[in-house]
């Protein structure tokens, strides 16, 4: 039995959580135990906990972009340190083989393992652009202190090969269940026409998930017949409070406010994203491996996504969902639309997409690719 410390960023359940639970869920338990520690409370320590993991809320350090001034440094040290002791010595007390870091922005289990001399993996699930130093830094860092590295797509692979010296970025796509669930009444709960569209997004209200695209995209189709209705599930990010602010005047200032529907987090969202006539991802910043297009091709429902990061891996423009630009809102208004109207061609592609999914991207595929994995280390 080889007892393995996840590390990860956050303690929600968006994108990278859910992976983390499927994570820790889909290890051979005859081979692996997992214990997490994850930097705050929240309702991922509730789900760990439900499933009998073991899981420590500690501050360890995590990499945020807010952070990049004099006090944030010291901040980050401060905690780096603290963390540093504090998981070194839980390793020792949990006789940990391996310390598995679930993102790249969590460091300090480098320089934690090096110490005990242990193996290091680290995860890599973003696609850092800006600051060059900062990735040039982290690459560095990854390329020192990981035993090895696997990312969760083949852009976000390229997007590091060149920044991590002397190490292999693997690569295990994500995987997730196909879910039987019941899909939410939302022209009930919204009180919308029996015969009206429903065009949805399920994402953290962040500037790079382009909920504002999304509404610019809206404001070109709230005339049209049969009527559409816009919906955006997803609760802000944090520190990202006023972004909130901005993202509902715009609604306001355009004449939105009948036309799109704010729904904030759900504990359900595949029974939102069941009821939608079509998916939108709508990021305008590369998104390494957006999971909820798999959990959309799962419940059968069409997808338009913007040309960026894992979104084209995962589509096939025109045969199992549509590719849009990132920043033309009146093309991809129009691409939405043609979706929309056409019965025949959303059946098709939402079924090319099943297709994909089951034959790429099940739990099942997942479990085998990273029991496999962590058995090389």
């Amino acid at each position: 039995m080889r007892n393995i410390l996840f590390l990860h960023a956050s303690a929600d359940l968006y994108g990278s959580d859910r992976s983390l639970l499927r994570t820790v869920t889909q290890l051979d338990k005859k081979q692996f135990r997992a214990h997490v520690v994850v930097p705050v409370d929240g309702p991922l320590v509730d789900e760990l906990k439900t499933l009998g993991i073991p899981v420590d809320v500690f501050n360890t350090a995590v990499l945020r972009k807010k952070h990049f001034n004099l006090a944030g440094l010291f901040y980050l040290l401060f905690h780096f340190l603290s963390a540093f002791f504090y998981l070194k010595k839980l390793a020792k007390q949990e006789s940990i083989h391996v310390i598995y870091a679930n993102t790249s922005t969590v460091t300090v289990g480098g320089l934690v393992a090096a110490n005990l001399g242990i193996p290091y993996l680290t995860h890599v699930r973003e696609t850092v652009e800006h600051p060059v130093l900062y990735k040039k830094w982290l690459g560095a860092y990854m390329g020192t202190f990981s035993t090895r590295i696997v990312a969760v797509s083949e852009a976000t692979r390229g997007a590091w090969i060149g920044f991590v010296k002397g190490k292999d970025i693997d690569v295990i796509p994500n995987g997730i269940a196909c879910l039987s669930v019941q899909q939410a009444d939302l022209r009930k709960e919204l009180h919308l026409p029996a015969h009206a569209s429903v065009i949805g997004t399920i994402a953290r209200i962040h500037p790079q998930k382009g909920v504002e695209y999304f509404l610019s995209m809206a404001q070109k189709l709230v005339e049209k017949s049969p009527p559409l209705y816009f919906v955006v599930v997803g609760d802000h990010a944090e520190g990202y409070e006023k972004y909130v602010h901005q993202v509902q005047q715009y609604v306001e200032d355009n004449g939105l406010s009948n036309k799109v529907f704010f729904l904030g987090f759900k504990n359900d969202p595949l029974a939102y994203l069941k009821a939608f006539d079509a998916f939108v991802l709508p990021s305008i910043a590369p998104d390494s491996f957006p999971t909820v297009i798999l959990e959309a091709f799962s419940q059968k429902v069409p997808v338009v996504a913007t040309r960026q990061g894992g979104a084209l891996e995962m589509i096939e423009h025109g045969v199992n969902g549509l590719l849009i630009p990132i920043d033309n809102a009146t093309e991809g208004a129009e691409q939405i639309y043609s979706l929309v109207k056409d019965e025949a061609q959303r059946k098709r592609m939402s079924l090319s997409g099943h297709e994909k999914f089951q034959t790429h991207y099940t739990l099942e595929v997942f479990r085998k690719r990273i029991n496999a994995y962590l058995q090389a280390v």
